[in-house]
């Protein structure tokens, strides 16, 4: 079942967004996952059958800290600001990938309920996201919240 519902994410991803030959990476023991890249943005589906078969992962790179930013502890205060969301069952949350230094924003679905349809608009708003935080990280909001 976990195979054929990621194929479904996947198939219902490329009509979506007119791309082709996005393939199930299927590791074993590991996840069932596919790549793409939307708007020069990474996004990353996985799936973990044995350690959490009833959801999926939207994994979505917003890019690496600018480490020599003058700002960089406003910006590390916008992304942990990012993570205190309203009470929800599965809120996004921001992190960074130790592997890569990525900042990632994932987000968890129950892969029973989501659709291709809501899963398209899903990735949509996380890219969206991710172009707006390569943009300024966040910094332009901040200020305007501090200025009022």
């Amino acid at each position: 079942m976990t195979v054929e519902r990621m194929q479904e994410l996947c198939d219902g991803v490329c009509d979506a967004f007119r791309v082709s030959g996005l393939q199930l990476d299927e590791g074993y023991g590991g996840p069932v996952a596919f790549h793409l890249l939307r708007k020069g943005v990474t996004v990353d589906v996985m799936h973990y059958p044995r350690s959490a078969p009833d959801h999926i992962f939207l994994l979505v790179g917003l890019g690496e800290l600018p480490l020599e930013d003058p700002r960089i502890g406003r910006i590390v205060l916008s992304l942990l600001e990012m993570n205190f969301q309203p009470a929800a069952l599965q809120p996004p949350v921001v992190g960074r990938n130790p592997a890569t230094g990525q900042i990632v924003l994932k987000c968890v679905f129950p892969l029973a309920d989501v659709t291709p349809a809501a899963f398209v608009e899903a990735i949509d708003v996380c890219v969206d996201i991710a172009l707006d935080w390569r943009k300024d990280f966040f910094q332009e909001e901040a200020l305007e919240s501090i200025d009022g």
